[in-house]
């Protein structure tokens, strides 16, 4: 199934972007048949190479963390750790993340990284509005 998603002009911290966001569910199995899941908004970014997810989050779902990486964002370095969750999109599939890192103190509520998009298959279309439609299907 094929995802559109609308996406806007965005400034921060001086620099302009074209930000896509997208609800999905972080998903952890924790028993046969039982999951935790939680709905977040996550902003698409085909600059971060991994998925991450807010450290509270990772904590608060009880996610398992793993060997300690550090993170180099745009301005700092931070301590952060490798988990693993599955992601499901609003059109029901769902991706396994082997690596995705927990973070402390992220802006965003979630971020879908090239080890996602990689995966599947986008396209960027303008809206004619200055905007661009960004698609992706698995």
């Amino acid at each position: 199934m094929r995802m559109v998603i609308h996406a806007v002009p965005f400034k921060q911290d001086g620099y302009s972007f074209l930000q896509v966001l997208s609800p999905v569910q972080v998903v952890l199995p924790i028993g046969q048949d039982q999951h935790r899941r939680v709905k977040v908004n996550a902003l698409w970014d085909t600059g971060a190479t991994n998925t991450c997810i807010p450290m509270k989050l990772a904590v608060a779902m009880g996610i398992p963390l793993g060997e300690a990486t550090p993170l180099t964002r745009m301005r700092t370095t931070d301590q952060s750790y490798y988990c693993q969750f599955w992601i499901e999109f609003p059109t029901g599939e769902a991706v396994f993340v082997p690596e995705a890192v927990a973070v402390p103190d992220m802006r965003a509520k979630f971020i879908i990284g090239m080890d996602v998009i990689s995966r599947g298959r986008t396209t960027i279309e303008p809206d004619g509005e200055g905007g661009v439609n960004f698609m992706f299907s698995i």
